[in-house]
């Protein structure tokens, strides 16, 4: 895989998530001819609310010559790369989300339900924890499936957030760049 290129989008949290990009990006470093692992402006002031328009343009412009990438995200991450998708301003090669924060985006003025949709014709793979408190697996599955169907699932042992399991992670990124097609899981 060493021709390919990712970008890492972690979770809002500075404090568990500032160490958790660096490590995973250490991790699978070898994996790919170029990464990137993007840290927040609010990690700065130790704020805990991310400005979704302000990352999208570190992002876009931090990544700019960077031909094709996949992006790997976790938690806000996922949500941020899906509104660039449906902007058009990320066009990834796929799209790993890892811990989808389904509870509080489902209680945000987020429309995440459009830019689900919009997102069909891009590989997305969410590995999602069985009992994450921020969305179950059965939860996750379940209601994202009503906007695409295409997403594939994958059930994570665990009843936390965290997303630390980087041999895993491979594995799942490792079989999606072999996949040719995403499958329709209807």
């Amino acid at each position: 895989m060493q021709d390919k290129n990712v970008v890492y989008l972690p979770g809002a949290s500075a404090s568990s998530n500032r160490d958790w990009v660096e490590e995973i990006a250490a991790a699978l470093t070898d994996k790919y001819h170029y990464s990137y692992a993007h840290r927040y402006q609010h990690w700065q002031d130790d704020d805990q609310q991310i400005d979704l328009d302000l990352e999208l343009e570190a992002l876009t412009e931090q990544i700019a010559d960077v031909e094709s990438y996949g992006l790997i995200a976790k938690s806000v991450g996922a949500v941020l790369a899906l509104r660039g998708m449906y902007e058009g301003i990320l066009q990834p090669e796929y799209l790993v989300c890892l811990g989808f924060p389904l509870k509080p985006i489902t209680h945000s003025d987020i429309p995440i339900e459009k830019w689900l949709k919009h997102a069909e014709n891009i590989p997305i793979i969410i590995a999602q924890n069985v009992d994450d408190p921020l969305g179950s697996y059965d939860e996750t599955s379940s209601w994202i499936n009503q906007f695409n169907k295409r997403i594939i699932f994958v059930q994570l042992p665990g009843e936390t957030h965290a997303y630390d399991d980087f041999v895993e992670i491979d594995k799942i990124v490792t079989g999606l760049n072999k996949s040719t097609s995403v499958e329709d899981n209807t």
